[in-house]
């Protein structure tokens, strides 16, 4: 299988605009990754144990929740991306950010340090939905900015590549933030959350700005004009991007059905909870570590071929679990997470740089701008993936009578390992026959 590349590469080479962006806009662009995926990291894995345990608020409800703001996505993605790509301000992306910071500011408050008195469904409803509309605004107007600033797809690669780092970097400081509380004496799950949320806080406040001021938003610099909705249906119905679409979804549905239960796995799969926070931490230093070799293989052997090895090693680590948990030395939890991580960074960050470069080849086709609409899509699918898993996974522990308080004894304790292996597992199968069918497609076309 070749590489996936745009399907039409002009004779001619267009200048890439990475190449002019100095390092300062480079990490200015970057740097908002950072607030706007650890939050939604937060919210999948601290969310779901806190309003259950501390809360008590069940954890069918909370995965209800979570599948009803799916329904609000449906709407409000594929509206980002048609704004973005109709351009109403005079910057084209800067502006949305902007919008987007004091949302998350509230939304963070009201998730992870609520009045007790009012915790319940809608309030959880409601914090909910400020929360993914800032995810939103900020993750569809991040993605698309990426693929304005490279018009090259091995410059598109380098830049996501950059962009995911920044990713391991802001969730890596949700899960340190609770390490570094545990070991100031701060513990219980409580705790953890305040001191993950405190981190949240200071990066909006921190990186937001920084964004705003050092990466470069020329409106000039984009190629393109607004464009009709038939356009960008034409875009939106290619099978190649609906294949890798499918594979998003699927990569997000096993990384989120394992998300939501990680904190469960720590502490009745490992028997170690007190060590979760220092588990994540070694989860995402290890993701930082293997993006370097992604990228590299990304290089050699091109996005695809490095998408599919990522889905198989990170596959097969999940289907080990019942491995590591028959053995006896007491760091076998550490180790499981840290050879786990190694496999974070790569298809996020690979199939981002993919739809990028369809959308750049429909641009160089048609003259007419896609991204913003090619990576709502894409927001969509994640979300959506995320959203499904939650609204799965939780109830259907439930149902098998495990109990997040106590685990549920040993029947519990079999239904839980079922469980983090069979979804994730699955998820994955489905993303590597998509992502074969995506470039299957674009090669043929």
């Amino acid at each position: 299988m070749c590489e996936t590349r745009p399907r039409t590469e002009p004779s001619g080479e267009r200048p890439t605009r990475m190449r002019s962006l100095s390092r300062l806009g480079i990490f200015g662009y970057v740097v908002l990754a950072i607030p706007v995926t650890g939050t939604f990291a937060a919210i999948s894995t601290l969310v779901p144990p806190f309003y259950a345990e501390t809360l008590g608020v069940s954890l069918s409800s909370v995965g209800l929740i979570f599948f009803l703001l799916r329904f609000f996505d449906a709407v409000t993605d594929p509206a980002m991306g048609w704004l973005l790509d109709r351009r109403p301000f005079a910057r084209e992306h800067k502006p949305w950010v902007a919008i987007s910071l004091p949302l998350f500011l509230v939304s963070i408050v009201l998730l992870f340090r609520p009045v007790e008195a009012w915790v319940g469904l809608s309030y959880l409803m409601v914090a909910g939905f400020l929360a993914y509309a800032a995810y939103t605004i900020g993750l569809v107007t991040h993605q698309a900015w990426g693929a304005a600033l490279a018009a090259d797809a091995g410059e598109l690669s380098r830049l996501m590549g950059y962009r995911e780092i920044a990713v391991i970097v802001g969730i890596l400081g949700v899960f340190a933030a609770p390490a570094i509380a545990e070991s100031l004496g701060y513990v219980g799950l409580e705790a953890k959350v305040g001191a993950a949320s405190g981190y949240l806080i200071a990066c909006v406040l921190i990186f937001g700005p920084i964004t705003l001021l050092a990466a470069p938003d020329d409106r000039e610099a984009t190629a393109g004009s607004p464009i009709s909705f038939g356009e960008v249906r034409s875009f939106l119905v290619r099978r190649d991007f609906l294949w890798l679409s499918t594979a998003n979804f699927a990569t997000n549905f096993s990384t989120v059905s394992l998300s939501v239960i990680t904190y469960f796995i720590a502490a009745y799969l490992f028997d170690a909870p007190d060590r979760y926070g220092l588990g994540m931490t070694i989860y995402f230093v290890a993701a930082f570590l293997g993006m370097p070799v992604w990228m590299g293989l990304a290089r050699r052997i091109g996005d695809a071929r490095t998408l599919l090895g990522a889905f198989g090693y990170v596959g097969l680590g999940v289907a080990s679990i019942p491995f590591w948990t028959a053995l006896a030395f007491e760091s076998r939890y550490l180790v499981f997470m840290a050879l786990l991580g190694l496999g974070f960074g790569g298809p996020p960050y690979l199939i981002r740089s993919l739809i990028g470069q369809y959308a750049q080849a429909h641009e160089r086709d048609t003259g007419r701008s896609v991204r913003g609409s090619a990576y709502a899509v894409t927001t969509f699918f994640d979300k959506l993936g995320s959203g499904v898993a939650a609204g799965a996974v939780l109830p259907i522990l439930e149902w098998l009578r495990f109990d997040p308080e106590g685990g549920g004894g040993e029947v519990g304790r079999e239904a839980l390992l079922l469980v983090a292996t069979t979804a994730p597992v699955f998820g994955f199968l489905v993303a590597v026959t998509a992502t074969y069918l995506a470039a299957r497609n674009s090669e043929s076309a």
